[in-house]
C-alpha cells in the first residue's frame, strides 16, 4: 500500500493523512467545488474534484470516486466515517476495481450495518438485546399501525446508517405519522434506505461502547470501553474514554460480549459494538459501527495506540502486534465536538460562508480548519473535536474546560460556550448522566441571551476604545472596523442615531470609567466590568468581562466585531437606521438558513396557522416553515431541490 485515497471531507481527512504520510503512503484527497480550497488538503499529494456539492454528487458518489482512485494510481482507499463508511456495495465495488479496501468485508458491512441483522446475530451469541415489535419498514402507515397497536414507549431507528440520524422517540398519545414520515424520508436520502425497526424504549439509559479491531487470523483485541451519554439529537457532543460509572463486573461482560460478537461472525479491521445500560446496571447490545468512530480518539489517548495505523496493517494483511495483555489504561481523555450550530434555537445549522477559528495548543485538536474557512450547508455541521486527558476524570475535564475558554470562533454560531455550560452542571462533573440528560437540562444550559448581548456590546465598546488609543466618555467614541465614527448623522430627511447592534437587538451601550485597563461599560442598563488582558492586534483581543474569558475578533473592515463571550460567540455592529425599516411581511415565507428545499405547496393551497407550507434540508437536519397566519398561497418563488440562500423568500401566503 503505497498511495492512499481518502473518501470523505473535513477533520477526519487530516487525521488518516498524518497517519498515512508517517508511514511514508502518499495521500489523495477527494473535494466537491466548494471544498475544493479547503485546508484538509493541504496533506495531499494530489485532490481530485469530484462533480457536485450535494453529497449525491460528490462524497456518496462512489462510480466517481473509485473512478478518482484508479485514475490517480492509488492502491487502498480509506472511507473515514459517515458517508460511504458503512456502504457495502461501496466496498465491494472498491475491491472489484483492484483497490484496498481499509474496513471490513463487504458481507460483514451487510450483516452488522443492517441493524435488524446484526440484533439477530447478538441474540444468537446470547447477548442480551431490546424488545423488537414487528418487521422493519419503509412504509409509514405500516409503522404507524405498529406503533399505535403499542401502550408502551417506543423507539423508531433506521435500519440503515448511523450518527444518531433519523431516530425518533415516540411516547402513547404522540402524533407519529408527520414524525414518521419524517424520518422515513430523512432515512432515504442519507442512507439510500427508510427502512425503520421498532425498539422498546429504555428511559434515561447511560450510552456506553466497546472499541474492538480483529485481524484476518481471527485474533481479536478489545480498547475498552467509552462513555458516550452526552447526546443531542441522538448524537454525541461529549465522550470519554474509559467509562467510570458502571461496574466493573459490567464493563467486563460487555467487552467479553463484544468480541465473541465480532469473532463469532468472521469479522476483521475496526469496529465498535455499542450497549445501553439501564438504572439496574443491565446492559443490552444496540448496534454496531462498522467503521472507525469519530471519538476513536479518546480510546487513542487512554491507550496509546493509533488506531488508524492498526487498520491500515490489517487491511495489508499483518497480524496485529498486541495481544490483550499489552493494552493498558492511562488516565482519562474527554471529548468534546465542536458544531457549527445554534444550540438556543433547536442547535440548528449555522452554514457561513466566511469564519475564522483559533485553538488551543494545550491539547489535541482535530479540526478541518484552523483559521479562516467556511461552513457549506450541504454536509454534517461539525468542525472540530477538543480532546484533554489527564489521569483523573476530573482533571481531564477541567483540562478541556480550560481548553474550550482559549478556543474562539468568529463569523458564525458554534456550540462551545453551550459545550462550557454542560461541563460545569454539577451532574456532569459526578458522572451522574444518561442520554436525556441534554434534553431534560436544555434550559439551564442556555445562557439569557439579553445578558449575553449587553456584554458583547460592552466588549465591542472597549475594543474599539483600545484600538484609537484614546480616552473614551460619555458618547465620544470611535471605530475603524464596521462601527461607525459619527454619534449621530442624517439620512435625507430621515433623522438617526448611532446604536449598538448585539445579534440584531439594540443594546444602548455608553462607557462610564476607565483606569488603566479597566473599564466600566453601562450596557442595556447593566454596568459592566471589562479588563483588557491582552494586547490588541487587527485581529483579536483577549479580555476579561464579568468575570468570563472573552476574545473579541473581526473578520475584515465593515464586517463588524465578532465577540466570544465564555463561548458564546455575538455579532456586534453600529447600524445606521430609519424608521422606514421593517421586518419581512408576515405573510412571507422564508428560511433562516441556506439550504435545499425539499418540498413546498403550490400556489392556490389553502392553509390554517400552524400549516407547513415549505420543508428545507440543511447539514442533514430538517426545518418546516410554518404560515403564520391562515389564508392562501399566493406565490411560490422555488421548486423542490432549489439550493437557497438564508433569509430568501420561498412563498407568500395572502389573507
Amino acid at each position: 500500500m503505497t498511495r492512499l485515497l481518502i473518501a470523505n471531507r473535513g477533520e477526519i481527512v487530516t487525521r488518516i493523512a498524518r497517519t498515512a504520510r508517517r508511514l511514508g503512503m502518499s495521500v489523495v484527497t477527494i473535494s466537491s467545488p466548494v471544498d475544493s480550497h479547503a485546508q484538509w488538503h493541504r496533506l495531499a499529494d494530489h485532490t481530485v474534484v469530484l462533480d457536485g456539492d450535494i453529497p449525491s454528487e460528490s462524497y456518496t458518489n462512489s462510480d466517481q470516486i473509485i473512478a478518482a482512485a484508479l485514475a490517480a494510481d492509488c492502491d487502498a482507499v480509506h472511507p473515514g466515517y459517515g458517508f460511504l463508511s458503512e456502504d457495502s456495495d461501496f466496498a465491494e465495488a472498491v475491491v472489484a476495481a483492484g483497490l484496498t479496501f481499509v474496513g471490513p468485508a463487504a458481507e460483514s458491512i451487510a450483516l452488522l450495518g443492517d441493524k435488524a441483522r446484526a440484533k439477530k446475530a447478538a441474540a444468537d451469541a446470547g447477548i442480551p438485546t431490546l424488545t423488537a415489535w414487528g418487521e422493519a419498514s419503509a412504509d409509514p402507515d405500516t409503522v404507524l399501525g405498529h406503533v399505535r397497536s403499542l401502550d408502551v414507549p417506543v423507539l423508531l431507528k433506521p435500519v440503515f446508517g448511523g450518527g444518531g440520524k433519523g431516530m425518533v422517540r415516540l411516547h402513547p398519545g404522540d402524533d407519529a405519522r408527520e414524525v414518521i414520515t419524517s424520518a422515513i424520508g430523512l432515512n432515504e436520502r442519507n442512507f439510500g434506505r427508510g427502512d425503520l425497526m421498532i425498539e422498546t424504549l429504555v428511559e434515561r439509559p447511560r450510552h456506553i461502547e466497546v472499541q474492538v479491531l480483529f485481524d484476518s487470523f481471527g485474533t481479536g483485541v478489545h480498547f475498552f470501553t467509552r462513555e458516550c451519554s452526552l447526546q443531542r439529537r441522538h448524537q454525541k457532543i461529549i465522550e470519554q474514554a474509559p467509562a467510570s460509572s458502571v461496574p466493573e463486573s459490567v464493563l467486563g461482560a460487555m467487552q467479553h460480549d463484544a468480541l465473541r460478537l465480532l469473532g463469532g461472525v468472521g469479522y476483521v479491521n475496526a469496529a465498535t459494538v455499542e450497549f445501553l445500560v439501564d438504572a439496574e446496571n443491565r446492559y443490552y447490545f444496540l448496534e454496531v459501527n462498522t467503521r472507525l468512530q469519530v471519538e476513536h480518539t479518546v480510546t487513542e489517548e487512554v491507550t496509546g495506540v493509533d488506531l488508524v495505523e492498526l487498520q491500515l496493517d490489517i487491511a495489508l494483511g499483518a497480524r496485529l502486534p498486541l495481544q490483550q495483555r499489552d493494552i493498558a489504561l492511562r488516565g482519562f481523555a474527554v471529548q468534546a465536538r465542536i458544531y457549527a450550530e445554534d444550540p438556543s434555537n433547536g442547535f440548528r445549522p449555522a452554514p457561513s460562508h466566511s469564519v475564522d477559528v483559533a485553538w488551543p495548543s494545550t491539547v489535541r485538536i482535530d479540526s478541518a480548519f484552523e483559521g479562516a474557512g467556511s461552513i457549506a450547508p450541504f454536509y454534517d455541521p461539525m468542525i472540530a473535536k477538543v480532546i484533554a486527558s489527564g489521569p483523573t476524570r476530573s482533571t481531564a475535564l477541567e483540562s478541556l474546560d480550560r481548553a474550550l475558554a482559549d478556543s474562539s470562533y468568529f463569523g458564525g454560531t458554534s456550540n462551545i460556550g453551550f459545550l462550557r455550560l454542560l461541563l460545569a452542571t454539577p451532574a456532569v462533573r459526578a458522572d451522574d448522566i444518561h442520554t436525556s440528560f441534554v434534553d431534560e437540562h436544555l434550559t439551564r444550559l442556555i445562557p439569557d441571551s439579553a445578558e449575553l448581548q449587553a456584554t458583547a456590546a460592552a466588549v465591542a465598546m472597549v475594543w474599539t476604545s483600545v484600538e484609537e488609543q484614546s480616552p473614551v466618555t460619555g458618547s465620544s467614541w470611535t471605530g475603524p472596523h464596521g462601527l461607525h465614527r459619527e454619534t449621530l448623522r442624517k439620512v435625507g430627511s430621515d433623522p438617526i442615531g448611532r446604536e449598538l447592534i448585539a445579534d440584531g437587538r439594540v443594546v444602548p451601550t455608553t462607557v462610564i470609567s476607565q483606569r488603566s485597563n479597566h473599564w466600566i461599560v453601562a450596557a442595556d442598563g447593566r454596568n459592566i466590568s471589562v479588563v483588557v488582558r491582552g494586547g490588541t492586534d487587527e485581529v483579536t483581543l483577549s479580555l476579561v468581562a464579568d468575570g468570563l474569558t472573552t476574545t473579541a475578533g473581526r473578520l475584515g473592515v465593515g464586517t463588524g466585531t465578532w465577540v466570544c463571550v465564555g463561548g458564546w460567540t455575538v455579532k456586534v455592529i453600529e447600524k445606521v437606521y430609519t424608521a422606514k425599516d421593517s421586518d419581512l411581511s408576515d405573510g412571507e415565507i422564508t428560511s433562516k438558513m441556506p439550504g435545499t428545499v425539499l418540498a413546498v405547496l403550490q400556489t392556490g393551497t389553502r392553509v390554517s396557522e400552524g400549516d407547513v407550507v415549505a420543508v428545507v434540508e440543511a447539514m442533514k437536519m430538517e426545518t418546516a416553515l410554518r404560515a403564520s397566519s391562515p389564508g392562501i398561497v399566493s406565490a411560490v418563488t422555488v421548486t423542490v431541490g432549489d439550493v437557497i440562500d438564508a433569509g430568501q423568500v420561498l412563498a407568500a401566503v395572502a389573507p
